[in-house]
């Protein structure tokens, strides 16, 4: 049987119903729009001049903070485009690799937003719970993130309260992520997204792919929590942590992790580490199967090829297009191509274009070539970079030549 106990957050349209009436009953007029860098340069000046119901319109271009805080106030911070790509990628919230980008973790409800934003290159910080892109923390805490990026994100220090680098939601925290996109962050015991204690996040149709680490248990891990994705493509994330890496990892007494609609492919060893009976996958494409109402294991067919940025968009032919609950589609993408686009092979020179060997393997694509220079070449070489280890990742690699090759 499929679960509906969570009814309310089943179908997911903006939900904008209590701020509307709140904003209707105080007059409309009286929420501003604060520009940035307009009115303040630095984004959290303005949201700290925000009240309730104000917009705080990011303008693009890279602005340098360090664990933005609403500090409980339910406003709007977006970009000036939410639904063109090119504007999202080109409005960055930057950590600079030193702080958590956004922290909300003080009641700030539905009515709380973010949209169309990059935020990028956060560190996590252990001993406080913060995950390097977005930390949400507190019952009550209950923000919609759209059409947002998380990206280049770290949390690399091991310790057994290591969160994500991406996002981690804790304190029983309900956030909601729709349309978005957790790319290319590098973790430790979970690399894209973390939920613990109670909390609740929903991911909807949202794209996960490119999260690594060298010695990661999990691209999402679940502790004694109840995250919920639905339409969702996990796709291309890597750990040379092969004991150890799933792609999800799902534990304690209290989890209570589903999946609807999804798309799980071509990612690290191991699809799925459940070491409690708290998961629940349906009507959802798995590598490697998972026992489910409505589970498919077939090649989804991606338009693109693995890399260097790969989207969620299948061919016509997909098996996951119409093959979800009451027949939508599979996965956070579209019918988008009439059959998958052939790999373009490049050829990657070590040292030149590539300090190791191992580095050109990692970068490489379908049909890739990779030379190596004359010298010395210190360290191993691992080609099992993926869970679909030969036909993924290591048929790559076209050619690995020893041959001299000139900048």
């Amino acid at each position: 049987m499929i679960w509906f106990d969570r009814p309310e957050r089943f179908h997911f349209p903006r939900r904008r119903v209590a701020a509307s009436v709140l904003l209707s009953s105080i007059g409309a007029a009286s929420a501003l729009t604060i520009h940035v860098p307009g009115d303040f340069t630095d984004p959290q000046d303005a949201i700290d001049a925000a009240a309730r119901g104000d917009t705080v319109l990011v303008q693009p271009g890279t602005y340098p903070v360090r664990r933005l805080d609403f500090h409980g106030t339910e406003l709007v911070l977006r970009g000036t485009a939410p639904e063109d790509p090119a504007v999202v990628a080109a409005t960055v919230l930057d950590g600079g690799l030193e702080d958590c980008v956004l922290y909300l973790h003080s009641g700030e409800g539905r009515a709380a937003e973010v949209e169309g934003l990059t935020l990028a290159r956060g560190r996590g910080n252990d001993d406080l719970d913060l995950a390097g892109g977005v930390t949400v923390q507190g019952e009550g805490t209950e923000p919609h993130f759209e059409r947002c990026v998380v990206a280049e994100c770290a949390n690399e220090r091991y310790s057994r309260r290591a969160k994500a680098a991406g996002v981690h939601c804790d304190h029983r925290a309900a956030p909601t992520f729709v349309r978005c996109i957790v790319r290319d962050n590098v973790g430790v015991r979970a690399t894209a997204l973390s939920a613990e204690d109670g909390s609740a996040p929903t991911f909807d149709h949202t794209f996960v792919f490119g999260n690594s680490s060298s010695w990661t248990e999990a691209v999402l891990r679940c502790e004694d929590a109840a995250p919920f994705f639905i339409g969702c493509t996990i796709r291309r994330n890597r750990s040379t942590s092969f004991d150890n890496g799933s792609v999800i990892v799902v534990d304690g007494d209290e989890s209570n992790a589903r999946f609807l609609n999804c798309v799980i492919w071509g990612n690290v060893k191991r699809s799925i580490s459940a070491e409690s009976s708290g998961l629940e996958i349906h009507y959802s494409d798995i590598k490697g199967g998972w026992d489910g109402e409505g589970n498919i294991e077939e090649d989804p067919l991606f338009c693109d090829p693995i890399c260097p940025d790969p989207s969620a968009d299948l061919a016509f032919g997909s098996p996951c297009l119409g093959a979800g609950l009451g027949g939508v589609d599979m996965g956070s993408g579209a019918a988008a191509c009439t059959q998958p686009n052939p790999a373009i092979g490049v050829v990657r020179r070590v040292p030149f274009e590539h300090p190791t060997v191992q580095s050109a393997i990692d970068a490489a694509c379908d049909g890739d070539t990779i030379t190596i220079g004359p010298g010395r070449h210190v360290g191993g070489v691992d080609l099992r970079v993926g869970e679909e280890t030969t036909p993924v990742f290591a048929s790559h690699l076209h050619r690995v030549s020893g041959r001299s090759a000139s900048p």
